[in-house]
């Protein structure tokens, strides 16, 4: 049995359907894992080692080569670093990592990138939050000011009547 490669960076278990375009024909392909260098996918008869082809995965379009070929299985190597969140997310966003994003991947890994993208998210939510939480203030300071003014008018109308 073949060694398993030593790998730069954790693969991503993603369990998504891509179409597969090559030279021989086109298919649907199992993506099983995936990282922002390649994927591991299947389908019933996969395009021989060396070949290039064209993944669609949701919206996206992924371009690579074909690095292995087994029976069912093969992995794809991509030409550009690509978003591993945004692939298995389907969003419509950019999938190609940045410059900058690429080189903190390497120094980092993948969940270093991942992580970057829970950091947005995070100050995403505190900053929602905090919209929440002013307008709840804001919302009980009203309703404070308005009982208190109430009260005041009833001690006015309540002077006023015993003056007479």
């Amino acid at each position: 049995m073949a060694k398993e490669p030593d790998r730069t960076e954790p693969r991503i278990k993603a369990g998504i359907t891509a179409h597969l375009r090559h030279s021989g024909g086109e298919g649907d392909a199992r993506v099983l894992d995936v990282s922002s260098r390649g994927m591991l996918a299947m389908m019933s008869d996969p395009p021989p080692r060396g070949e290039y082809v064209e993944l669609t995965v949701g919206r996206h379009s992924l371009v690579g080569y074909i690095q292995w070929s087994d029976r069912k299985r093969f992995g794809v190597r991509f030409r550009e670093r690509i978003s591993v969140s945004a692939l298995i997310s389907g969003g419509a966003g950019p999938l190609e990592l940045s410059k900058s994003r690429a080189a903190t991947m390497r120094r980092g890994g993948l969940l270093t990138a991942l992580a970057m993208d829970a950091q947005s998210l995070g100050r995403f939510a505190q900053f929602a939050f905090l919209v929440l939480v002013v307008g709840a203030v804001g919302y009980l300071v009203a309703s404070f000011a308005g009982e208190g003014l109430a009260s005041l008018e009833e001690a006015k109308s309540a002077l006023a009547a015993s003056s007479d």
